[in-house]
């Protein structure tokens, strides 16, 4: 048995290359598709600064998500080139949006905030992103600390609204500050709209965390414009409670054994799997890698 080579990393960024699977939360099925390494700001650079071209089982220790994989054995590159214009939410980027959700600690819950505009909105996206953006910048005025996760969506009447996962802010802070700036950033003029456009929940636990981001962040839809631009991304990325990536290099024997016990225990049918990745809990599996190495060998 070789030895546990065990990496820390303080940084999430570039963490995944190569053909990967996913379990998707709200059918427990796989989704097969590349990966795209840039989630943070929606890049369009593949890059493997961690060299994790080899065997190894990445896992979020606190947070949500493991990722076995065995040795690349192509090198091409994945991705790469300029970023084109979104014109939808797409399962890839569903898949992007959930993985990044489950980095986080999970000890640390959010607040759910939903922005939504009055009767009249404008039609221009970069319009709604503008207005986000002039929102969060007061947000961060008045809580320095503030962080968050941000999804676009549309209302059965068209109009856009925004869903967030907001950490470092209290539930009672933003419940009586988020209407008000709303409000005075859409500049609609209209009482009806300062006492619903907002809604600020409480979170219990990091089910409730999940539940959530699948069921209205993570929610495939039809677009009702062109060009809306990016659909989700990250505010603040350096106050969010990212869970601790821990890194351990595997041989190639051990990889396939990870993956066909990850497989099995998160119950996703047999096929012959070089690379998954799924929702589990990072510091389970890390308490157990030792243990399992033994048994493999």
């Amino acid at each position: 048995m070789s030895t546990p080579d065990y990496t820390h990393y303080r940084s999430i960024d570039d963490v995944f290359q190569s053909d990967s699977l996913v379990v998707d939360t709200s059918t427990g099925e796989i989704i097969q598709d590349r990966q795209d390494t840039a989630f943070l700001t929606g890049g369009d650079e593949d890059k493997n600064a961690m060299g994790l071209s080899t065997a190894h089982i990445c896992t979020f220790v606190g947070g949500g998500l493991v990722k076995v994989q065995a040795t690349i054995t192509d090198n091409s590159q994945v991705g790469g080139g300029k970023r084109g214009k979104v014109s939808g939410f797409t399962r890839a980027s569903r898949r992007r949006l959930m993985q990044r959700i489950a980095m986080t600690r999970k000890i640390m819950m959010p607040v759910f905030v939903t922005l939504t505009y009055p009767g009249a909105w404008a039609e221009d996206p970069k319009i709604w992103k503008r207005d986000l953006r002039v929102f969060w910048m007061r947000i961060k005025r008045a809580y320095p600390a503030a962080a968050a996760i941000w999804k676009l969506e549309f209302q059965k009447r068209g109009a856009p609204h925004f869903h967030l996962l907001v950490w470092g802010v209290k539930y009672a802070h933003l419940v009586l500050s988020v209407s008000k700036l709303w409000y005075e950033v859409v500049g609609s003029g209209d009482d009806r709209h300062l006492r619903a456009g907002t809604r600020v929940e409480n979170v219990r636990d990091w089910r409730g965390v999940m539940a959530y981001a699948s069921k209205y962040l993570g929610k495939l839809e039809s677009v009702p414009t062109n060009e809306p631009g990016r659909f989700w991304g990250v505010m603040s990325a350096d106050c969010i409670p990212w869970a601790d990536l821990v890194t351990c290099s595997l041989t190639d024997r051990e990889a396939y054994q990870f993956i066909r016990m990850l497989r099995r225990f998160m119950r996703i049918k047999s096929r012959a799997y070089k690379s998954l990745t799924a929702f589990a809990d990072g510091e389970f599996w890390f308490d157990r890698i030792d243990r399992l190495r033994e048994l493999f060998a």
